[in-house]
């Protein structure tokens, strides 16, 4: 065998001709002869065995990824019966329990410290501010809002689990306390709290605010701004996105190979747990809901806990493929399960996790999550509902919000779990 020769690159262009397809070339010369190769797609190109050091990045696992994802495509084709679709059924919750998301059984209720009860008569509720501990030495700030006359009256409500998305002030950004309110104001005990590095559990900071989230604005001099009423969001404040402080301790978990979503799903259990025990909340009729990072939680939960009799999802269901080939969001470590392509699963599998309880997803086309994945999401979870009984029997709706954006659909997301409860209430 004679001495190896380096790769000789001359140029690699793309060319579109009037009337013909676009196509990419390669000239090199191998052995002293020139050779011209064509291909079609940066796939192709992949495929023939050459590429710029760009599309060899971007494209060598996404094309991995995307093999993964038709395996389980043709998975999902091989399930004629309705015998085969429980079997895929069990196989995705027990995946999600135990191999992505860590999820524990349900437990007593840990020590809540009360910090504070107040009645709004105008608005028709109680307030009280709550502390509870979801781990050793970590204490969650929560809120639960009860309509007015239910304590004390031997009444057993229907009860909603809010989960905030990424936004710095937690459960006390306006939109999400609008939610909460609304909630509770159409008869529903509601208990919110703060997620990890937002609102009042900062990490970061010797000031006890997140260097990189803070729930606050700066003046010229860079102290904080006492002039603002509204807590601001980490764009409106200039600061970096939220998810900055999530990927902070995300990426810490990995050197363990954990994931950070076992700690959000966590803190999201122990808040059930709290809120089972509440004497005025019927255990058995409790719902859950939240947008955006609140709308990951949701779909995480209602995966693998069975107390959430009915979940409400709105702008985060969509498909991994689609969110490879057309989504713009900047995924939070939170949001990345380790492996779900690999093992064959995938954003709708978490749906068919919890067939046939009442599930809605809401879905909005200026949405980082692509709308047409939402839809394909749907269309294969649909088939687990169907498996139980005939339409009434069990319900997955999704509704569409043609024209809004995240943040209004965020707001439509009380409506939306209201007539998902409803259904079980």
């Amino acid at each position: 065998m004679g001495p190896l020769r380096p790769a000789t690159w001359a140029v690699v262009a793309a060319f579109s001709v009037p009337g013909a397809d676009a196509s990419i070339y390669k000239h090199e010369i191998v052995d002293g002869q020139f050779r011209e190769v064509s291909c079609a797609t940066l796939d192709d190109c992949l495929q023939k065995g050459f590429s710029t050091p760009g599309m060899l990045l971007h494209r060598t696992w996404a094309m991995e990824i995307e093999e993964a994802l038709r395996r389980r495509t043709a998975r999902l084709e091989e399930l004629k019966n309705d015998t085969a679709i429980f079997a895929r059924q069990t196989q995705a919750r027990l995946a999600f329990q135990h191999r992505f998301l860590k999820a524990a059984m349900p437990q007593k209720a840990p020590e809540v410290r009360l910090l504070r009860r107040f009645e709004d008569p105008d608005r028709g509720v109680a307030v009280s501010l709550i502390l509870f501990e979801t781990w050793k030495g970590q204490a969650v700030p929560a809120v639960i809002f009860v309509p007015m006359g239910v304590e004390g009256s031997g009444q057993r409500l229907p009860a909603v689990l809010h989960l905030p998305g990424h936004l710095a002030g937690g459960l006390r950004d306006p939109e999400e306390q609008k939610l909460s309110l609304g909630l509770a104001q159409r008869g529903y005990v509601v208990l919110s709290f703060d997620p990890l590095s937002q609102g009042e559990r900062q990490q970061y900071g010797a000031d006890g605010s997140d260097l990189e989230c803070r729930a606050q604005t700066t003046d010229k001099e860079g102290g904080p701004s006492s002039t603002s009423s509204k807590t601001p969001s980490c764009s409106e404040a200039g600061l970096p996105p939220c998810s900055k402080a999530h990927d902070h301790f995300g990426k810490q978990m990995w050197l363990l190979g954990r994931t950070a979503a076992e700690l959000f799903v966590r803190d999201a259990q122990r808040a059930l747990d709290v809120l089972e025990e509440l004497p005025f909340v019927d255990p058995q009729r409790i719902g859950a809901v939240g947008c955006s990072g609140g709308g990951m939680l949701t779909a995480y939960l209602g995966a693998v806990d069975p107390r959430v009799q009915a979940t409400a999802v709105a702008c985060y269901f969509s498909t991994l493929g689609q969110e490879l080939d057309t989504g713009t969001c900047n995924y939070d470590a939170e949001q990345i399960l380790w492996g779900m392509a690999k093992h064959g699963y995938d954003k709708p599998d978490m749906l068919a996790a919890r067939a046939p309880r009442p599930t809605a997803i809401l879905l909005t086309s200026h949405d980082c999550f692509p709308l047409e994945g939402g839809r394909q999401g749907f269309a294969e979870a649909a088939p687990f509902w169907e498996a139980y009984g005939p339409p009434g029997a069990s319900q997955l709706y999704a509704s569409e919000a043609a024209g809004f954006h995240q943040a209004e659909g965020c707001c439509c997301c009380c409506c939306c779990c209201c007539c998902c409860l409803l259904f079980i209430y």
